[in-house]
């Protein structure tokens, strides 16, 4: 996904208060374009709205983005316990 797109989503969930939105569209960024601060903007709003499933993943991410092990550990742990195989099998593939 192009960074334009996902950088016009992110302000746009911004000025509209669509938190979720924007942490998708960080999460990108910070995925897709290999940006760590989006990355920790995206798992900080997760946590705030206490979504488990993309606090895993956002962990895993950041964790793998900026080499921390114990935060890649936590957050495949946390899929595992969550039952989400399939993005267990995408983390390990890439």
């Amino acid at each position: 996904m192009p960074e334009e797109l996902l950088t016009t989503l992110a302000e746009y969930g911004a000025g509209r208060e669509l938190q979720f939105l924007e942490a998708l569209a960080r999460r990108g960024l910070g995925v897709l374009h290999d940006r760590t601060e989006e990355l920790r903007e995206a798992l900080a709003m997760f946590e705030s709205m206490r979504s488990r499933p993309f606090i895993a993943r956002a962990q895993a991410e950041l964790g793998r983005a900026t080499g921390d092990s114990r935060l890649v550990d936590a957050g495949l742990e946390a899929l595992e316990q969550l039952g989400d195989v399939a993005q267990i099998e995408r983390m390990v593939a890439s």
